[in-house]
């Protein structure tokens, strides 16, 4: 329901999507053509980890739902790093991190989608922006039925330095795989 929240949540969050028909067909790597697929956009709550695991749930529930084996592409914050338990249900599922299954260009890609709205010299220490740390990661495409062909995180800055918004965009190239 919209505005509704877990009672562990912070804020109520919501998820928004959009059926697509492509004009011009798609062509998938087996020669198929999907006549239509879904886009979801989500934000998970900033708060316990509980309210994540729970919205990553509802999430895939949800798209199953709406979209069955259509092919899907989530977009959003989830404020979960890869090392967490919300990463981990979404992942284990029907959804494959483009990060982590690009081909080409930016695979396993350790740049921080999160910069706190801070240049490197305004930053505290302990938000140190440390590529060897996946905690900094909390943005994510993925994907179902697509192919993910490259990843990166645009590191565009303002000219003092500072980040253009908290978030990093994050861009990557796909091909459908198949059709149901």
């Amino acid at each position: 329901m919209p505005g509704s929240s877990f009672e562990e949540a912070h804020l109520p969050r919501l998820a928004t999507w959009a059926r697509f028909k492509p004009r011009e067909p798609l062509a998938a790597l087996d020669g198929s053509l999907p006549q239509q697929f879904f886009v979801f956009n989500t934000h998970f709550d900033h708060g316990p980890d509980r309210a994540r695991e729970r919205s990553a749930r509802l999430l895939l529930k949800q798209i199953q739902t709406i979209c069955g084996l259509y092919p899907s592409i989530v977009m959003g914050d989830l404020n979960a790093t890869p090392s967490s338990n919300a990463y981990a249900i979404i992942t284990s599922s029907f959804l494959s991190d483009v990060r982590t299954h690009a081909e080409v260009e930016g695979r396993d890609c350790p740049v921080p989608t999160f910069t706190g709205w801070l240049s490197k010299s305004e930053r505290p220490a302990s938000l140190e922006v440390d590529e060897r740390r996946d905690w900094i990661i909390i943005d994510y495409i993925l994907v179902s039925g697509w192919r993910a062909l490259t990843y990166s995180v645009d590191l565009a800055s303002r000219a003092d330095g500072n980040s253009l918004s908290d978030h990093r965009p994050i861009v990557a190239t796909l091909a459908p795989m198949y059709y149901q």
